[in-house]
């Protein structure tokens, strides 16, 4: 006989009553989002936790969609700071239309100091967790996947908008309806704005911002100075970890990655994935070349180097737009606070 179960407002499923912390949310069971309202947002179940907040289910009940509601709460430390940088997600996502970017509807304010943000929900598996489950990629797919990020970035780029943080965990591989995959770009809490002006940068002096093991030489030694560069610098560390199912540098501690990244050399992909073509070795190596200079140029040239390689019978396909189809003026998600 089953044993009677309680509702937990932290992730929206049952545990036995006896249970008061949520393991999955790591909060109350009696606190929390799920079945409740937000906004215009019925919330249904937790759905994972990030650097700025959880994301949650959720319902627009005006039409009945799903869509991926991101909550940072009032109670963090430095909220006015992470607040700043959750609507800067927001404009950030806003402005870029891509099928490589996941789309972003509303970003509002409540009552109790909760900002919410509601994005397309993207049916699927984040990249990192298909490379715990299966290590290396065929490098068609690996090569088909760093172009599709390639393109979201190119239109990100387009806008004046640099990540800063790509990783595996920034890029979701949406579930497509006819079969296969398809590449998305996430979480833009971390991106540079180049045509803003700020009396106040959110990341102050001395300060980075990124993961250590994709992270390029100038984001630790002139983080202010950088440009859309990191994203491809990050991208090619991606590719080489999806070709190879390692990374470039091995270190026990943030110190020694960064040390290795910024004056070392990486163990060389040829050694951890032999095989690959050598024209498919260059082209990593020059995506992670150490100075900027030395990198592709734009995520366009990127591209072009891929698509030139012909892995296969096809080659990895062209994903860019059609002409003119991402020109249009971006818009502004601008915070709604509550009168």
């Amino acid at each position: 006989m089953v044993g009677v179960m309680a509702y937990c407002r932290a992730c929206g499923d049952e545990h036995p009553p006896e249970f008061s912390h949520c393991p999955r949310a790591d909060a109350s069971t009696r606190e929390g989002p799920c079945g409740g309202s937000i906004g215009a947002y019925d919330v249904e179940r937790f759905l994972g936790g990030g650097g700025m907040g959880s994301v949650y289910r959720a319902t627009r009940r005006a039409d009945g969609e799903l869509v991926a509601l991101k909550l940072l709460r009032a109670a963090q430390p430095d909220h006015d700071d992470a607040l700043e940088r959750f609507v800067r997600e927001a404009n950030a996502s806003r402005s870029i239309r891509s099928p490589h970017v996941v789309a972003t509807y509303e970003c509002g304010l409540e009552r109790d100091g909760t900002a919410y943000l509601a994005m397309e929900m993207l049916e699927g598996r984040a990249l990192h967790a298909l490379l715990a489950a299966e290590g290396a990629l065929a490098p068609a797919r690996a090569v088909r996947i760093a172009t599709e990020v390639l393109e979201g970035l190119r239109v990100a780029h387009a806008h004046g908008v640099v990540h800063r943080d790509m990783k595996p965990g920034n890029v979701f591989l949406r579930r497509l309806s006819g079969g296969g995959e398809s590449a998305v770009v996430l979480d833009f809490g971390t991106s540079k704005l180049l045509f803003e002006q700020r009396s106040s940068p959110l990341t102050p002096a001395g300060t980075t911002l990124g993961t250590p093991y994709y992270m390029a030489p100038e984001q630790v030694f002139t983080p202010a100075l950088i440009d859309h560069r990191v994203d491809l610098y990050g991208t090619a560390v991606m590719l080489y970890e999806m070709l190879s199912g390692a990374l470039p540098f091995e270190g026990t501690t943030i110190p020694e990655i960064l040390m290795k990244a910024c004056s070392g050399a990486p163990v060389p992909l040829a050694e951890r994935a032999p095989g690959l073509p050598p024209a498919l070795l260059e082209v990593v190596a020059k995506g992670m070349s150490r100075g900027a200079d030395a990198r592709y140029q734009r995520a366009e040239e990127f591209m072009a180097a891929l698509d030139g390689l012909r892995l296969d019978a096809s080659g990895p396909r062209s994903v860019r737009p059609p002409a003119g189809e991402d020109a249009a003026e971006p818009d502004t998600v601008r915070i709604s606070r509550p009168v």
